[in-house]
């Protein structure tokens, strides 16, 4: 039992346990921690929660609450909440949430995956994938595609969507199959091409030309 403080000089170590399985102390630049033996190092507290942050207790870097979330933070302000049901993300004020997914290296080249988001649903004791967004380059390594993958009756990840980067600012979809429309469909373009063997339409009437002020009800 010590009634005052107890001084320890740098690179001597605070030790505990039969093998000095945990360590603490300074070595003059740094403090230290050390978990140096068996199992774990466990952080407990009955007072709720325990915080990380700066030495006057001012500025919050982490907080766990029993029973409840993990908070992060940025420059004291809250970030990222883990909630019963998933993870909230919070962004400034006039700032919206953002999720930036870095590719550090060199320069990208053709047809180089930049980037994976994967939905996995933990089935049996292992985790399945189910579907996946990825980005790429293309061929031309200054362009992106994006393709959105879905699982087949098969079991495989199918391509179902893929967003071309192009030159212009409007990039292309390509569909994998079916496409149904429930609303109004709306084509803007100077050439319209059908590659079918079988182009059926289910409505009676249709007006051609109808925006050069041909407003007739009927074909």
């Amino acid at each position: 039992k010590a009634g005052k403080n107890l001084r320890f000089n740098d690179n001597v170590k605070g030790t505990f346990g039969t093998s000095d399985d945990l360590q603490i102390y300074h070595d003059g630049s740094h403090s230290y921690i050390v978990d140096n033996g068996t199992g774990n190092l466990w952080i407990g507290s009955n007072g709720g929660f325990i915080a990380l942050g700066d030495e006057g207790a001012n500025e919050t870097f982490l907080k766990a609450t029993d029973n409840g979330s993990v908070e992060l933070y940025h420059d004291n302000s809250k970030k990222l909440e883990t909630t019963s049901t998933g993870v909230n993300i919070t962004g400034g004020d006039s700032v919206a949430p953002q999720i930036s997914i870095l590719h550090d290296g060199t320069n990208p080249g053709t047809n180089e995956e930049l980037g994976v988001i994967q939905f996995q649903v933990d089935y049996d004791g292992s985790d399945q994938d189910w579907g996946k967004i990825r980005l790429d380059t293309n061929a031309s390594a200054v362009r992106t595609n994006m393709e959105f993958y879905v699982k087949s009756t098969s079991g495989n990840e199918e391509v179902a969507l893929t967003l071309e980067g192009q030159a212009s600012a409007v990039p292309n979809a390509t569909f994998a199959g079916d496409v149904t429309v429930s609303g109004d469909l709306t084509v803007s373009g100077t050439t319209v091409t059908v590659d079918t063997t079988n182009l059926n339409v289910q409505d009676k009437n249709i007006t051609l030309n109808y925006s050069s002020g041909d407003s007739s009800s009927t074909a």
